[in-house]
């Protein structure tokens, strides 16, 4: 008997011991992402500002482990370190690799934040702001999602039948950073000297590319991290969710990397006439067109490969549809021919949609093609936007699109056609995913705020360049924004 308590003992030992070091590696893999966020931000800040960025990122992480050490933890899991060394110590001193794990992760929120404010926050203030925000915003939606808190699960369940849940944090960090982001960025404005006077966009170039690249990188190492790590024990460890996680990333960048290269190649003599992609590759000499189609046509050949093992064959067939038509009908075709071709190559860029549901259901719905639409519509307003601030590039590469060969009424008319198929679609989707009426309000609240911005491109508005820069601006917040309004109805339901 005594034997058989000591093996269990040792097998015991032996499973607090391999949790522990397990979520340790989870820690340590999640810190180094820290390392890819301050090489990206080092990247893309001028040269003169990379040692201030560098000690605001440092400083950012001492002030989040101090704040969630003292406040946070205890917050979010009722749990605080003034207790005696033996309890603190046992299970291999689980409980406190844990807290070193789930620090990486609250210590995210402003990493996330400092990269949309780099170079306009003042260094006391974003501190202080950390220690609020890790002390105690990030924690009380931590609690509430991953500890039971306040019951809201309960209800949530109670409701829907399943609880909320948020594995890696995609809502309670990425989220929760960026919806915190997003005001500090409308607050804070653009980066001094972005725009000219004009309203023209003034380019900043990266001041590393290898910062750049290296910060990706170690980001990328740091996602199985997140993703992985987030069983925090090894016997709940998925061999599963790190080939999804890398198949993933692989995939799609590799058939995003395939059509841009195609792009390059069939268009390497117009990218010559325009100040904005002068620099790319083959235009600048640095690559030939037949290295450049090489290499494309290996990212092709390799993107659907992995689609076809790791996801679905309607997936994989969508994936090879999108690239044939981004790179023969609109980049060939349409592009240099037609001023509607933004409309109809759009589609290329919607195909996305119908992927993402295709692999993960093996088949399409009234909701996806909603959805599709709700895109196609967007499209033009957005790059027509574009247009408007690079008009003399487009006509100097005898591009038509259609405000370099169309009058302003006519854009004014055509945008306006477009953002109300947009309003209408979106609603379309929603009523075909059967959400709450409250769903409705937001949709028609994000649609009011766009068609402001429509409005101000009316004939006669002064500074048309600025106003198409923003309706640009604007775009991208409706789209991103609706498609936080679909994951959060999808799941309320």
């Amino acid at each position: 008997m005594m034997q058989k308590i000591e093996g269990e003992s040792h097998v015991e030992i032996l499973k607090t011991g391999s949790d522990a070091l397990f979520i340790l590696l989870g820690a340590i893999m999640v810190l180094a992402m820290h390392a890819g966020f301050a090489f990206l931000e080092l990247g893309t800040v001028r040269k003169k500002n990379q040692v201030n960025a560098l000690v605001k990122i440092l400083v950012d992480f001492a002030v989040s482990t101090i704040a969630y050490f003292f406040i946070g933890y205890s917050i979010a899991y009722g749990v605080n370190f003034f207790s005696g060394a033996e309890l603190l110590a046992e299970k291999n001193g689980y409980e406190l690799v844990k807290f070193f794990f789930l620090l990486t992760f609250a210590a995210a929120i402003p990493a996330i934040i400092s990269g949309g404010i780099a170079e306009r926050a003042k260094f006391n203030p974003q501190l202080i702001a950390t220690f609020v925000l890790v002390g105690f915003v990030y924690p009380f939606f931590e609690g509430i999602a991953w500890n039971q808190h306040y019951g809201i699960q309960a209800w949530i369940k109670g409701l829907t039948g399943e609880e909320f849940h948020d594995f890696a944090g995609s809502v309670v960090v990425h989220a929760v950073g960026g919806w915190i982001a997003l005001p500090a960025v409308i607050l804070l404005g653009a980066r001094r000297g972005r725009y000219t006077k004009e309203g023209q966009i003034s380019a900043h170039p990266p001041s590393s590319i290898p910062f750049l690249a290296l910060g990706a990188w170690i980001l990328a190492v740091g996602w199985f991290g997140f993703n992985v790590m987030s069983a925090q024990t090894i016997d709940k460890i998925s061999g599963l969710v790190a080939l999804n996680s890398l198949m993933a990333m692989v995939g799609g960048t590799l058939a995003a990397g395939a059509a841009n290269a195609f792009n390059m190649v069939i268009e390497s003599d117009i990218d010559k006439l325009m100040s904005r992609t002068k620099h790319r590759p083959i235009a600048a000499g640095i690559l030939t067109k037949q290295q450049a189609s090489r290499f494309a046509s290996f990212l092709m050949i390799a993107s659907l490969l992995i689609f076809w093992i790791f996801t679905t064959p309607l997936a994989t067939l969508l994936t090879s549809l999108a690239i044939l038509f981004y790179v023969a009908i609109y980049t060939v075709a349409l592009k240099p021919n037609t001023n509607q071709n933004i409309v109809w190559g759009g589609i290329a860029g919607c195909l996305p949609v119908l992927i993402g549901w295709a692999a993960v259901t093996n088949s399409l719905s009234w909701t996806a093609f909603w959805f599709f639409m709700v895109v196609f519509f967007w499209t033009p307003p957005h790059f027509w936007a574009i247009a408007i601030k690079y008009h003399d590039d487009y006509e100097a590469a005898k591009i038509p699109m259609l405000p370099v060969v169309a009058s302003k009424k006519r854009v004014y008319v055509e945008m306006w056609f477009h953002t109300i198929m947009m309003i209408v679609t979106s609603l379309l989707t929603i009523y075909s995913a059967g959400f709450a009426t409250w769903s409705y309000y937001l949709t028609l609240v994000l649609a009011f705020v766009f068609a402001e911005q429509v409005y101000k491109l009316r004939k006669g508005e002064a500074e048309y360049e600025k106003v198409a820069g923003r309706i640009f601006h604007f775009s991208i917040l409706y789209l991103t924004l609706f498609s936080t309004l679909l994951v959060v109805g999808q799941l309320l339901l």
